[in-house]
């Protein structure tokens, strides 16, 4: 895997009339990324029939080229001695993507996992959306902040499907191309849709004195559609998934105490999704397809304390619950019904705790830190289906640097998942068999960076 990126951000900051300010936040992003790795993770060299009868290689390549060019601009208000504030802007997104994705395969008995098969997706995503919020205190402690958002989204381009092989030194006869491709002759085709949506959002806000505030809010968000990236057929491609909205509500509270050396943030929270994107790797062509839920829900809870009970120590502790499941889900090749399954690559329950140490050294303060920190989480489904999960596992990482505040240097050891704990990064579910890319095991490096 290799990524090669720059990124520019222009900023302007300008007070046009006494009580506005205006701001101009201008931004380009390039980038290629080059990615290839065997699905299956094990391959016909491992020696066939070890964990199921249809072993199979399938390298797959994914080279892709980004320019992206946004622009926002905001008129904000600073009024003195004023119960009101608001705010008005614009943002403008333009986005062309260039992605190459190139699948190969062997294996010892189904023919439509041999071959070679390659696409070519050229695609264009642009954005419009203009908004406005209005802020009111009722009282010095009481404040109503409510917005509105517009949003328009537009998605086109031009995706190429061939069949390089048909066949490979194990099925050289084979006459199908290899998923998920079907049309032995290939297809290219222009696709093309837009979306629109208006969001709402509104926030209660409680801030008795400096240190303590509570919150209420409700919010609508907005996720545009889109098209597959790797289409079996011009149908196919030129064929969308919807975009997804969400409703949330929340509440929390947010307090500093002990001199403000302690920290507890808490929140609750409910989220009604519609149409929600669901991506999972389709077992029956090794290929990643977003289809969508019709509706799920997630309810939770997340908090979060912090605590520096001396000085140079910093103790961290958080974590979140969630209950969340699909309330209106049903496949559209299969007509299987996922109704009130668990969501799919979502922890049921989240835990980290960390420790943080500063003291001096080698006659220099606040030189030499060290950090602990340790991620749990609960057992999480891999699929909609729920049959397939990773169980509960936890991750331990630890870091000594040497960092002198006055110095442009700094040099650090560190080591990742001390424990060498063993967990999948992703699975293949093919035929009751889990093909599985597991997790970097314990690993330990030296670090050596300055400032120029």
């Amino acid at each position: 895997m290799q990524h090669e990126s720059a990124s520019f951000i222009l900023k302007v900051d300008k007070d046009i009339f006494p009580d506005v300010g205006f701001t101009s936040v201008t931004g380009y992003r390039g980038g290629q990324a080059f990615t290839l790795y065997d699905q299956s993770g094990v391959g016909p060299t491992n020696g066939y029939g070890v964990i199921t009868p249809l072993l199979f290689a399938e390298p797959v390549n994914f080279v892709e080229d980004i320019a992206q060019f946004t622009q926002e601009v905001r008129l904000t208000s600073h009024y003195d001695n004023s119960r009101f504030d608001w705010i008005v802007g614009g943002f403008y997104l333009h986005n062309k993507v260039r992605q190459t994705n190139r699948f190969w395969g062997e294996s010892t008995v189904l023919g439509a996992l041999s071959g070679e098969s390659y696409w070519d997706d050229h695609g264009l995503n642009r954005d419009i959306a203009v908004f406005a919020q209005l802020g009111y205190k009722f009282t010095d402690t009481v404040k109503l902040e409510a917005g509105v958002r517009y949003t328009r989204d537009k998605k086109s381009g031009t995706q190429e499907g061939r069949a390089i092989a048909l066949g490979d030194k194990l099925n050289p006869n084979d006459k199908t191309p290899l998923t998920p491709l079907t049309d032995p002759n290939g297809f290219f085709t222009p696709y093309g849709e837009k979306w629109s949506k208006v969001t709402p959002q509104a926030t209660l806000t409680w801030t008795p004195n400096g240190d303590f505030m509570a919150y209420a809010t409700v919010s609508v968000g907005f996720k545009g559609g889109g098209f597959q990236n790797d289409a079996p057929n011009a149908f196919a491609a030129q064929q969308p998934y919807r975009p997804e909205s969400v409703t949330n509500y929340e509440a929390g509270y947010k307090w500093e105490f002990l001199d403000r050396r302690a920290r507890w943030n808490t929140s609750v929270f409910l989220m009604d999704y519609t149409d929600l994107q669901v991506q999972r790797t389709d077992g029956t062509c090794l290929c990643n397809v977003i289809s969508n839920a019709g509706a799920a829900k997630i309810k939770g809870v997340e908090s979060e304390f912090q605590i520096a009970p001396m000085r140079g120590l910093r103790v961290s502790l958080g974590g979140s619950i969630l209950d969340a499941k699909y309330t209106d889900f049903v496949d559209p090749v299969t007509k299987i019904s996922y109704n009130d399954n668990f969501m799919q690559r979502t922890p049921k329950y989240q835990l980290s705790a960390s420790a943080e140490y500063t003291t001096a050294a080698f006659g220099l303060e606040d030189a030499l830190h060290f950090k602990l920190a340790y991620k749990k989480q609960g057992k999480m489904f891999w699929a909609p289906d729920t049959v397939q999960y990773e169980k509960p596992y936890g991750l331990l990482d630890g870091r000594i640097s040497l960092s002198p505040a006055d110095k442009p240097w700094a040099v650090s050891v560190w080591g990742r998942n001390l424990t060498d704990k063993v967990y999948r990064t992703n699975i293949i579910d093919i035929l009751g068999d889990a093909v599985s890319s597991f997790g970097t095991p314990r690993t330990f490096g030296v670090e050596l960076s300055t400032k120029f």
